[in-house]
């Protein structure tokens, strides 16, 4: 490969002894022309002065009844919209008067060095220190400030007023406060739009609505892989606390399952479908008093991009279109199949544990699942009354 590198370039490029054509000469560049500045003027301004020739051009004459240079811009409004009076502020640095999230003893530390610094590099001076509000540099909920003087030209240093999350990936690190918000938004039924009208209500400057959603893809993702290593030291405790206790068969568990729905699954006059489109099947353990979650299956038939997709004509179809696709059920798929939900949590139990007594719905088929999970028959205690969990 080289030697062909080699043959070409002495084919195709300079050979020995090539004079450039611009060796010798001096080279002439045009004189940079700068655009003619734009204008905007007032609305009266712009009715007394300015005049509308046949080309349609605005042109505003001068004394010699020459065009002046300034390109002209469509007036500004007659009178002042509402939107102006919401952007002009009322009082200097308006964000100087909000509400923002900081932690008391790294504001101590900027204090304290941007003080020091001021009385060295600007002695005598007695400005007063205030935040330097247009400098000022958001990250989601957390802020890096910096001080300025109000007299003198001293300007601060920059400082995290916030922790931030230990990480061995590189680049910038995320602040504890955007990944607690997000890990406490995923324990409640509020959104990230509703969180911000929240702040926003508040007088809080709120994160990007992308980039709070961004951040909860990726907590969502830590905190479902915890909970599935918490469920599975559950099951490793149980199996040796049966050992403990003189089981025969330390393996051996009871449990009672049953799933929930986002919407009932009957009366559905909107839809040829079921109306629910999400589904909780949880797997409870009755071995204790405890009653502990071992196992835990979730399916989602709703999908975003595909929905965007069906909107424009594209016929696309979940969980296999391509991109990201949120749903792992089909549109058409049974959400009330609790034998096929009841096998992927047995899948996942499998590991340490094996079903002995399982409780159910008196009409719910999960046992089906099991059993084909298991490979071995299970014995089934039917309840009237459905599976409650706080």
């Amino acid at each position: 490969m080289a030697r062909k590198r080699k043959a070409l370039s002495k084919k195709f490029g300079f050979q020995k002894g090539h004079i450039p054509p611009a060796k010798g000469k001096k080279l002439k560049f045009e004189p940079k022309i700068e655009p003619e500045p734009f204008i905007r003027l007032p609305y009266t301004v712009f009715q007394s002065r300015v005049s509308h020739k046949s080309s349609k051009v605005l042109e505003v004459p001068d004394v010699e009844q020459s065009a002046c240079p300034p390109m002209l811009l469509r007036p500004r409004p007659k009178f002042p919209e509402q939107i102006d009076e919401y952007l002009d502020p009322t009082v200097p640095d308006p964000d100087n008067h909000t509400y923002k999230h900081y932690v008391p003893s790294l504001v101590s530390v900027m204090w304290n060095s941007a003080i020091k610094k001021h009385a060295f590099e600007y002695n005598g001076c007695d400005g007063d220190l205030d935040f330097d509000s247009h400098a000022a540099q958001k990250w989601g909920f957390a802020w890096k400030e910096r001080l300025k003087c109000v007299k003198c030209g001293f300007v601060g240093q920059f400082h995290k007023l916030f922790y931030e999350v230990n990480s061995p990936a590189p680049g910038r690190k995320a602040a504890t406060i955007n990944m607690g918000i997000q890990a406490g938004l995923m324990t409640t039924t509020i959104s990230n739009k509703s969180f911000r009208d929240i702040t926003l209500t508040c007088n809080v400057i709120p994160a990007n609505l992308s980039g709070m959603q961004k951040l909860a893809n990726k907590v969502g993702s830590v905190i479902v892989n915890f909970n599935r290593q918490d469920m599975k030291d559950i099951r490793e405790s149980l199996v040796a606390e049966n050992e403990m206790v003189g089981y025969a068969n330390p393996v051996l568990v009871n449990v009672e399952t049953d799933g929930r729905y986002n919407n009932p699954i009957y009366n559905s006059d909107v839809t040829a479908f079921q109306a629910g489109t999400q589904v909780v099947q949880t797997m409870v353990e009755n071995n204790t008093k405890l009653k502990q979650i071992v196992s835990v299956y979730t399916g989602n038939k709703l999908c975003q991009v595909a929905s965007k997709l069906r909107n424009k004509g594209i016929e696309v179809l979940c969980p296999n279109h391509a991109g990201h696709c949120s749903a792992n059920l089909a549109e058409d798929s049974v959400i009330g199949n609790e034998t096929e939900y009841a096998r992927q949590c047995t899948i996942e139990l499998n590991d340490n544990l094996k079903i002995a007594h399982v409780t159910t719905d008196g009409d719910s088929k999960a046992v089906n699942g099991i059993t084909n999970a298991q490979c071995s028959n299970v014995k089934v205690l039917r309840d009237i009354r459905h599976l409650e969990i706080a």
